[in-house]
């Protein structure tokens, strides 16, 4: 039987990817998709490990290796959107050829 996370795990998974800054929902829902997985993996894993211990070793691990470059894929992405914008406004405003 594979092993479930509670609502209540889910929930906790949720504010500890708000709190490390990430604030849109979608990415939200992958992120914990993906941490939840991992967890589940674990306790399926280690059945005699505590799901508390799994719980904190999963969530530094992610903390390390998922957050520190989400910061900067925005930027980039806000810089990719704000350049194909005037790209487009300029030749909206050009004469035709």
């Amino acid at each position: 039987m594979t092993p479930t996370l509670t609502d209540d795990q889910i929930s906790q998974l949720y504010r500890y990817v708000a709190n490390q800054g990430v604030s849109y929902y979608d990415v939200q829902v992958e992120l914990v998709d993906h941490i939840a997985t991992e967890i589940e993996r674990q306790i399926e894993q280690n059945p005699e490990e505590l799901t508390e211990h799994i719980f904190d070793k999963i969530l530094t691990k992610f903390r390390y290796y998922d957050f520190e470059g989400l910061e900067n894929r925005k930027k980039q992405v806000q810089r990719q959107y704000r350049r194909f914008f005037w790209r487009s406004f300029t030749s909206f405003l050009l004469y035709p050829k």
